[in-house]
C-alpha cells in the first residue's frame, strides 16, 4: 500500500509505503518448520519446562519438566528422555545420572543416552536389593534361585534350596532332571521316560537320546592281494578264499634287445667312417702320382 500527497510535485520526498510481513510460526508445544519429508508444525515438543520450543529444532528454550532429561550443549536439549527410578530428586538434565542412587529394586548408571537405574533388580533377590553397579543381589537369594544376580531358578527335589553359586542340589535333582556337582540338567530320554538323578541313565534301559550327528564310520582297510579274504555267503557260512598275487611281466629281455640294437647301430656308424677315410687317403695318393 502507497500513501502519497497530490498536491506536491515532489513525489518521492512525500510518499509513504507499507510492506505486507508474513511471520511463520507453530502452535504451542508443536515444532517442524521446513523440514523434508515432514509437514509444518506437525511434531511434538519434549517435556519443555514452559511448554514451548524451537520450531526450527524442537530444543526447549527454559529447562526440562521434572523427570526428564535431555540438555546437551549451551543450555539446549529435546527434554526427550525420561529419568530412571532415583531416589529422593531427579536425575541431571544434562546425563540423566540420579545423584542420591536409585529407588531400592533398581540399578544401573547412565550410558549412551539411557539414563541412570533404568535396569530393575531381579525377583529373586532378598528384600528386592541389589548392587547399583552391576544388579547382584546384596542380601542373597531367595529359596528357589541362584546365580550372582539370582536370576537362575533352582531345580532340586521338592523345591528345596540350592547353592547360590553352582545351583548343585544336595538333596537331588526334581524329576526330568539329574546332576551331582553342578545345577541340575534335564534328561534326555525318550518321550514319557525319566532318568537317573545322579547318572543320567534312562530308567527304560535305553541309551539316552543322541542329539549330536552321528560320527563319519571308518571304512575297513583293504585287504592284502597275497592274504586270504574271508566272506560270508547267503546262509551264513564263512567261506575262506585265496588271493593269487599276478607276477609283472620281465622287461629284461626286452631292454637286453634294445641294447643289441643299439650297439649294432654304432658299429655300421664306425665302418662308414672308415671308409670315407680310407677313400679320403687313396685321392691324395692318386694326386701326387699324377703330378
Amino acid at each position: 500500500m502507497r500513501i502519497q500527497r497530490k498536491d506536491t510535485a515532489t513525489y518521492e520526498k512525500h510518499r509513504l509505503s507499507f510492506c505486507e510481513v508474513e511471520v511463520m510460526s507453530c502452535k504451542p508445544g508443536m515444532w517442524g518448520h521446513n523440514m523434508q519429508g515432514v509437514d509444518d508444525c506437525s511434531l511434538t515438543c519434549g517435556s519443555c519446562q514452559n511448554g514451548r520450543c524451537r520450531v526450527a529444532d524442537g530444543y526447549c528454550y527454559d529447562k526440562c519438566d521434572s523427570g526428564w532429561w535431555g540438555i546437551r550443549k549451551s543450555n539446549l536439549g529435546d527434554c526427550t528422555k525420561q529419568c530412571g527410578q532415583c531416589r529422593n530428586r531427579p536425575c541431571w538434565i544434562t546425563t540423566g545420572q540420579c545423584p542420591d542412587g536409585c529407588l531400592n529394586g533398581w540399578w544401573g548408571y547412565a550410558s549412551g543416552d539411557d539414563g541412570d537405574c533404568m535396569e530393575q533388580c531381579s525377583s529373586g533377590c532378598v528384600d528386592n536389593i541389589c548392587s547399583r553397579n552391576n544388579g547382584n543381589c546384596l542380601h542373597g537369594c531367595i529359596t528357589g534361585y541362584w546365580g550372582s544376580l539370582c536370576d537362575k531358578q533352582c531345580l532340586c527335589l521338592h523345591g528345596t534350596a540350592c547353592d547360590r553359586t553352582s545351583g548343585y542340589c544336595p538333596e537331588g535333582c526334581a524329576e526330568g532332571y539329574w546332576g551331582t556337582t553342578g545345577y541340575c540338567k534335564p534328561c534326555s530320554c525318550n518321550p514319557g521316560v525319566q532318568c537317573d538323578s545322579m547318572t543320567g541313565k534312562c530308567k527304560d534301559g535305553t541309551l539316552q537320546i543322541q542329539t549330536d550327528p552321528p560320527a563319519t564310520p571308518i571304512p575297513p582297510p583293504t585287504p592284502s592281494l597275497s592274504d586270504p579274504t574271508s566272506t560270508i555267503d547267503t546262509r551264513g557260512s564263512i567261506i575262506t578264499t585265496s588271493t593269487t598275487t599276478t607276477t609283472e611281466p620281465n622287461h629284461n629281455t626286452q631292454e637286453v634287445k634294445e641294447d643289441g640294437e643299439g650297439d649294432d647301430v654304432g658299429m655300421i656308424a664306425g665302418f662308414t667312417v672308415a671308409i670315407i677315410i680310407l677313400l679320403f687317403i687313396i685321392l691324395i695318393g692318386a694326386f701326387f702320382v699324377v703330378r
